[in-house]
């Protein structure tokens, strides 16, 4: 898109295609880790086996009474390059909604909790079907609806 070579300037060049000059003249610099970050790396690796359910302040803390002076940021940073996440209970959200269901008015019949489950199920997944289709619109009569 950009020529150096061409006879127009560099900056009409960019004012031609509504591009800022920086964007043109922008070369990234390679990033390799450094010998510091692999070391680090490796040791998180070694915590996290010992302590899977460390986050990044429990990893933070550790390697601090070891002797690194490290953030939580680059932990955590580290541990998202790495793919680790810490182990921990996770909220249950199919029986949040179920209740939830319920505070919204649909009256549930079933006498056992297992019933009513289901039944709170079968009912989000209408509703997520209408959201997912979109909310009907309503017509007046003798109206005439122009084809999708």
């Amino acid at each position: 898109m950009i020529d150096r070579t061409h006879e127009l300037p560099v900056t009409r060049q960019c004012q031609i295609l509504r591009l800022a000059r920086s964007t043109a003249c922008y070369q990234p610099q390679p990033r390799s880790d450094s010998a510091e970050d692999l070391a680090l790396m490796r040791r998180i690796d070694e915590l996290h086996l010992e302590h899977p359910f460390a986050g990044a302040r429990m990893l933070r803390d550790m390697l601090r009474r070891e002797g690194h002076p490290v953030s939580r940021k680059r932990i955590g940073r580290l541990m998202k390059k790495m793919g680790i996440e810490a182990l921990y209970r996770k909220p249950n959200l199919s029986r949040k909604n179920a209740l939830r269901l319920k505070q919204l008015g649909g009256r549930l019949f079933s006498r056992t909790f297992d019933r009513q489950d289901a039944e709170g199920q079968i009912r989000a997944a209408i509703i997520n079907w209408f959201t997912y289709l979109g909310m009907p619109k309503s017509v007046r009569a003798g109206q005439i609806v122009p084809a999708v």
